[in-house]
């Protein structure tokens, strides 16, 4: 039975034992909502979330990969990640900046078809005095 709360106390009312019992009741069933949302790992990730999570469980051990728009300096600026199955997984880009210094790396990750696009993820990149890659986040 759901709690049915009271609302329309009144300055002189008197509260009675079934008011005490209802308001208890109220506590004790909230509670136990509460206490069973917060044990279920479940409910606390989106669909979408989940469906992300799950395609990035992937092993990337048993992608393959596909180079291409190499620069001057022999760098590949597209990296695309190919399931077992021959769908894409994902693409890398790097733009921005000079060549060999791209200042982001674009991270599309796709959808188990391969064509939808599930997310995509820009990341700056630095570098240090050197002109050496310091830092993806």
């Amino acid at each position: 039975m759901s709690y049915n709360a009271k609302t329309d106390w009144k300055y002189d009312d008197t509260p009675t034992e079934d008011d005490f019992n209802r308001i208890e009741k109220g506590i004790k069933d909230t509670t136990d909502t509460v206490v069973s949302h917060l044990a279920d790992d479940v409910v606390h990730i989106s669909p979408d979330e989940r469906t992300k999570w799950n395609a990035t469980e992937m092993n990337l051990n048993t992608l393959r990969k596909r180079k291409s728009d190499k620069d001057i300096y022999g760098t590949y600026t597209t990296v695309e990640y190919i399931r077992p199955d021959g769908t894409l997984y994902a693409k890398s880009v790097l733009s921005g900046g000079t060549s060999p210094q791209y200042t982001t790396n674009t991270i599309t990750y796709y959808k188990l078809d391969g064509k939808t696009v599930l997310s995509t993820d820009t990341i700056p990149l630095t570098y240090d005095s050197d002109g050496d890659l310091q830092s993806e986040v």
